[in-house]
């Protein structure tokens, strides 16, 4: 094997500590001739999830260097990949030949065997007569080419049908053992020195394998030195067992121990396969060295599998996926993934996902599969996605920081902040929370914002200029809703203390304007803002934007009542909105226009008005009355003085004009100018 690094693969003896898997492509094409080149089927393998980081070659053969997330503990072998790739190829699947021998020298199991009722299975055999003989060259090279170092034959076969089937085994010298074999939790203060030379004292949950005198393993972890196999063992036990991965998870995790077989539990063995493993090794060793006897298959189960039936709407599917699939289809990507399934002639299917697809427990998991075999870069764009990544990203483009806030919110606060008929339906409450203060489902954002802002206040966090965007949840007529929304809020500085200018505080325009700006890149140019009476809010700095008849959402300064309630001592601006309410809303793109060629003219215009007149209702006029050149305008300042009177104010705009064709003259710009300033009147 050639001397090179891998960055995933840190390897010493035993135990066999390893980060990812490497596999060779020679074996993957011996149970499944696939035709496409490595670079091809790698890019299939990372497509279904199971990353393929890199492609070696070593002696002329190509070797995968894989990456696995923790709920694909079936693909950690050579049998889960080639199940997982025989779904998206055109190729036989040849399965690796397990055959049971019989029994044979007359050679019995000779141990008493006990296992705690906590394991699922525990399986064992013995084999007599091992001619002691070197691994053949082809064993060698396979270990050496998934990372292994070749030790013994007994070891070594042991190590193959890991790789080969996922099924860690054991073999221990039957020799060492004395009178039994126990499956139990340690005693207090027990220790064994481990095959990685150094000693580990157990705790008592702790699960060991051992004999009347000693430990023999910590179970699914790693044997110990005395009882173990050398080259010079001809008779062993064998053991194949289905552990509880949560219970190796957590003794490996105390004791500082990661090994091959530890992962392997951990993340979920096939409880179908542990028997047919250990008739693989048995045959393999009948192959290579041969034996003198066999005894029979001792089983102890405790736990019986049963196999999950999972409901599986289609209609769900096409939903989630956003496309059309007929039952046919997704039928046929079930039976590729050995998945046994009823099509209940009207909506559902009931599938029985394999016994090795740990990962596979609920209705959406059955999604995910679908999507895989179809393929991800086939599915259309979802418009809900889209929208949400264009609203994000226009959020961020205005200089805002991104939050992230917990779904589950207190009930206690939730009442404090919103009234009940201002919510969007009824609150979602959670069965059996961790605590009261995450026990509702948010039906709005601004809670979980405001709570935010209040943490970010005790740690000093004073400026913030923040949103999300998430979808809230509720029940309305007896249905469980959710809905995609975005919220803003903003308290503090406008701008970062200097010596060169005086401190100002944020206020509601800056938030408007920060609303105007948002709906300007989502392209929805036609908001309104409405006088608004929303509880939560100032009732004198709050409006409602509008498109039309349709309520988008609100935006406001927070009550100083609720302020006081959350002893918060500065001002908070809001703003919640509906992406529902507005995707359909949003219009097409406009091209890009040529930059201007002629200069433009400017003119003032300014109004004396009653403070009742709107914004609103003189850019309506202006746009009613809008000249030919008239190209932009925009509100230049508002002017009250005790002069004019407590009700009136001055409101001076800004006119931009130009030609497209050539230069305005003045007299043109007077004439249009005036014809404005005629028609705008109050």
């Amino acid at each position: 094997m050639p001397k090179e690094s891998f960055p995933i693969s840190q390897i010493t003896a035993i135990p066999l500590n390893s980060w990812g898997m490497r596999l060779p492509l020679s074996w993957i094409q011996l149970h499944l001739p696939v035709k496409e080149t490595p670079e091809e089927i790698a890019e299939k393998l990372t497509q279904l999830g199971i990353e393929v980081d890199k492609i070696h070659d070593e002696g002329g053969e190509k070797v995968f260097e894989i990456s696995l997330t923790p709920n694909l503990g079936h693909a950690w072998c050579m049998l889960g990949v080639v199940r997982e790739l025989k779904a998206v190829v055109d190729a036989p699947f040849i399965p690796p030949v397990i055959q049971h021998l019989p029994p044979k020298g007359d050679t019995p199991f000779g141990l008493d065997l006990t296992v705690h009722h906590t394991v699922p299975l525990y399986s064992a055999r013995r084999v007599k007569g091992i001619r002691s003989k070197e691994s053949p060259s082809w064993l060698k090279k396979r270990l050496e080419q998934c990372g292994l170092q070749p030790i013994s034959l007994i070891v070594d076969v042991m190590n193959f049908v890991m790789m080969e089937l996922g099924q860690p085994l054991h073999a221990f010298d039957a020799k060492e053992i004395v009178k039994g074999v126990d499956v139990r939790f340690a005693k207090v203060g027990e220790t064994f020195t481990a095959l990685d030379g150094k000693s580990y004292t157990f705790l008592p949950h702790h699960l060991v394998i051992a004999d009347q005198e000693k430990v023999l393993a910590l179970a699914g972890v790693i044997g110990a030195e005395k009882g173990s196999v050398t080259p010079e063992t001809t008779e062993i036990i064998i053991e194949a067992a289905h552990f509880n991965p949560s219970v190796v998870r957590k003794q490996a995790k105390e004791l500082g121990l990661s090994t091959e077989a530890s992962k392997r539990f951990e993340r979920g063995i096939d409880p179908l396969g542990v028997t047919a493993s250990l008739d693989r090794a048995v045959m393999l060793l009948e192959e290579i060295a041969g034996t003198e006897g066999l005894s029979e298959t001792v089983k102890i189960e405790h736990i019986a599998f049963q196999p999950k039936k999972i409901v599986c709407r289609l209609a769900r599917i096409e939903s989630m996926l956003g496309l059309h699939l007929g039952v046919d289809q997704v039928g046929n990507i079930f039976k590729s993934l050995d998945m046994k399934f009823t099509w209940d002639g009207k909506e559902a299917f009931t599938v029985v996902p394999p016994s090795y697809r740990n990962d596979v427990n609920e209705e959406i998991d059955l999604i995910e599969e679908v999507a895989k075999i179809f393929g991800l870069e086939n599915l259309p764009n979802a418009p809900v996605f889209l929208l949400e990544r264009e609203a994000r990203k226009n959020l961020l483009s205005l200089g805002l920081q991104e939050w992230m806030c917990c779904d589950l919110i207190d009930p206690k606060k939730l009442s404090l902040i919103l009234n009940r008929n201002e919510m969007p339906g009824e609150p979602v409450h959670v069965v059996n929370p961790s605590s009261v203060e995450l026990s509702v489902l948010r039906p709005s954002l601004l809670p979980g914002l405001l709570m935010c802002a209040l943490h970010n206040y005790d740690k000093g966090n004073h400026d913030l200029s923040s949103f999300e965007v998430g979808k809230i949840h509720f029940k309305r007529d007896g249905q469980m809703k959710e809905e995609l929304m975005a919220a803003v809020l903003m308290t503090g500085q406008r701008h970062p203390k200097s010596w060169a200018a005086a401190e100002e505080g944020i206020d509601f325009f800056d938030l408007k304007g920060v609303s105007e700006a948002f709906f300007e890149g989502m392209n929805l140019p036609e908001v309104t803002y409405k006088p608004h009476n929303h509880s939560l809010f100032h009732p004198e700095r709050q409006a409602a934007m509008m498109v039309g008849e349709c309520l988008l959402g609100v935006l406001g300064e927070v009550h100083p009542a609720i302020l006081r309630q959350l002893d918060y001592p500065h001002r908070i601006y809001l703003m919640e909105l509906s992406l529902h309410e507005l995707y359909p809303l949003q219009k097409s793109r406009e091209r890009m226009t040529p930059l201007p060629v002629f200069p433009s003219s400017t003119r003032d215009l300014t109004l004396t008005l009653d403070k009742s007149i709107s914004y609103e209702q003189l850019e309506k006029a202006i746009l009613k009355a809008r000249p030919p050149h008239l190209e932009s305008f925009s509100l230049k300042s508002i002017f009250t003085s005790d002069k004019l009177g407590a009700d009136k104010q001055n409101v001076t705009f800004h006119f931009i004009y130009r030609g497209k064709e050539d230069t305005l003259p003045q007299e043109v710009v007077d004439r249009e100018h005036q014809s404005l300033v005629a028609a705008v009147k109050f």
